[in-house]
């Protein structure tokens, strides 16, 4: 039970891009089934990419072997380094 409440606020972070593309729908005041169809694709998205994530890890774990944890260590730390050097340069250029 102590993962599941691990996982609440990683949850709620990665959700907030959907918020913030909600937010750019609403002003164009879509109908109601816009909305709801809107609803219905992220929450399919948002549930189909760990399923996806976790499968093609396991896979790719069984592949590598032992150096699997090292290696999506450092894939991940690689990920991370990309996103802030990308948002450096992208606030540099609007400046």
């Amino acid at each position: 039970m102590n993962s599941l409440f691990a996982l609440i606020p990683i949850a709620f972070v990665l959700s907030l891009d959907n918020l913030q593309s909600s937010i750019g729908l609403g002003t164009t005041q879509p109908p109601w089934r816009r909305i709801v169809q809107a609803a219905l694709v992220f929450s399919a998205c948002d549930a189909l990419a760990p399923l996806i994530g976790v499968w093609a890890g396991n896979v790719l774990g069984e592949y590598i072997g032992d150096a699997a944890e090292y290696a999506g260590a450092a894939a991940l730390g690689a990920y991370a380094l990309y996103l802030v050097v990308h948002s450096m340069r992208t606030q540099e250029t609007k400046e």
